[in-house]
């Protein structure tokens, strides 16, 4: 990894946050990290640019599920992942269908460089998707507006020789 990672770390343990950081610093990176404990402080937090969320399962004022929430109604793309001491599987296997991108036992934080390298390389692809699937629309819509302009009649056919398109000039000769 390289450049700087935003990383916003829901953790209530400093030192924990402080382990998490040297981790990520270990890959290559990095890092500009802010740390909170409540849903007011993530609230607020969300409304700055993060690169990724890391949340602690359970803090005594706020837990994994409901930080998930909170993050996701706010920002559905940014890498969200559950770091814990103890998860069970079905915890587990609950948040990541509720999206968190993936969860990883404190005690095995080798995981965690490729985890992240991983979900940053989607999120980036899934808005570089986002943003072609735009442009492809709009292009439709320019392509119907334009074709649909036409007094004469315009076919358009592929490289089969196959109809594809017509515009209304076309039925109203037939």
């Amino acid at each position: 990894m390289s450049n700087i990672l935003k990383i916003l770390v829901i953790e209530d343990s400093e030192d924990d946050y402080e382990l998490l950081l040297r981790e990520i610093r270990k890959g290559g990176s990095m890092t500009e990290a802010e740390r909170v404990e409540t849903v007011e402080d993530l609230e607020k937090s969300l409304t700055e640019r993060w690169d990724l969320v890391i949340s602690d399962n359970r803090l005594p004022r706020l837990n994994a599920p409901t930080a998930l929430s909170v993050t996701r109604s706010r920002n559905e793309n940014v890498p969200f992942f559950i770091v814990s001491g103890t998860i069970g599987e079905e915890a587990a296997v609950e948040a990541m269908r509720a999206g968190a991108n993936d969860y990883i036992l404190k005690g095995n934080l080798k995981r965690l460089i490729p985890a992240i390298e991983r979900e940053l390389k989607e999120a980036h692809n899934r808005l570089r998707r986002r943003a072609i699937e735009q442009k492809l629309a709009k292009s439709q819509k320019m392509y119907q507006f334009l074709s649909g302009s036409i007094e004469d009649a315009f076919i358009a056919l592929n490289k089969d020789l196959k109809i594809i398109h017509w515009n209304g000039a076309v039925k109203k000769g037939i």
